[in-house]
């Protein structure tokens, strides 16, 4: 049976008005018995969120190896939020950790922020058993949302099997107190981790709360400022001397200021200078390179500055 999305659509028309996951499974579990080829709807997965679930259940519940469903989802990141991401944990927990921290290692430098939340999450599970040293090694602080508190779930999860480890890796790390914070809260509302333990790791908070970043930035453009970082508290002021900040007052490498510096330009070259208030001159398609490339210089400016700044990223031109 090979799968469209018309057909697809008109069997989930026939179900229930207020259909439910549950509903879709069964949908799902009729069509893997008929062994249905979902490759057809991958087109629409984004476009049609019902959609995503069964191109992705289809296919997965038919391969008969976790390499086969890692290799499968690798080839197929079309993820539009968290939810989706999330859903996936249970194909591939079979694996090996070592083939998955290849996967992750390459993820959680991923430009789209709900992949970098896949190579965090993929690794939530027994998979995570015996490893939170090289976990906590290759943690990144990241200022998207949905990626923090992928970490700090995964975290809680490491606290499960081995919560001495994670104790000592919370008082060592330079994560920021966005995940390191919310990590104790998810450890306290675990009902599989002992009341001593949770004591033990509130007891954390105040000393996790001194690693708040000292100075505070914005990310954001602005026609012809000669900048894309902006102060965000009064320590950074001072810092820096005034509300903009250039990137030869910053103490990160030369490859990242003329990236950075580059960026700064090419957004200028959006804007029709002739009429300001009119259309951009970039299509859609140049928006999106060139916030995929800020988003890169971003992550990279978020590693190269650490754990003293937090920066505060605008998605916009």
């Amino acid at each position: 049976m090979k799968l469209t999305k018309a057909k697809v659509l008109k069997d989930i028309s026939g179900l229930p008005e207020n259909y439910k996951t549950a509903d879709v499974d069964r949908l799902i579990n009729k069509y893997v018995k008929n062994r249905a080829d979902s490759s057809a709807l991958r087109p629409y997965v984004l476009e049609f969120q019902e959609l995503h679930r069964i191109y992705y259940f289809v296919a997965l519940k038919q391969m008969k190896t976790a390499e086969e469903r890692i290799e499968f989802i690798h080839n197929n990141l079309l993820f539009s939020d968290w939810w989706h991401t999330d859903q996936l944990i249970g194909f591939v927990s079979d694996i090996n950790f070592e083939t998955a921290m290849k996967y992750t290692l390459q993820y959680i430098v991923s430009e789209d922020p709900f992949i970098r939340r896949w190579g965090y999450v993929l690794l939530i599970s027994k998979l995570c058993i015996g490893h939170t040293e090289r976990i906590f090694y290759n943690l990144k602080n990241d200022g998207h949302y949905t990626v923090q508190m992928a970490q700090a779930w995964l975290i809680a999860e490491l606290a499960v099997t081995e919560p001495e480890k994670v104790y000592e890796q919370l008082k060592e790390c330079c994560l920021k107190y966005n995940v390191t914070g919310k990590a104790v809260q998810k450890i306290c509302d675990s009902f599989r981790i002992s009341t001593e333990w949770k004591e033990k790791f509130k007891a954390l908070r105040p000393m996790l709360k001194q690693k708040i970043a000292t100075y505070r930035l914005k990310f954001m453009y602005d026609w012809c400022s000669g900048v894309c970082l902006w102060s965000a508290n009064q320590n950074s002021y001072e810092k820096f001397g005034c509300y903009p900040v250039f990137t030869s007052q910053l103490s990160i490498s030369d490859e990242l200021k003329e990236k950075l510096d580059y960026l700064i330009e090419k957004h200028d070259e959006a804007l029709d200078w002739d009429y300001p208030a009119g259309d951009l001159l970039w299509d859609n398609s140049q928006i999106d390179e060139f916030l995929k490339k800020s988003r890169n210089a971003y992550n990279k400016l978020c590693e190269e500055l650490g754990s003293d700044y937090e920066v505060i990223y605008y998605d916009s031109l």
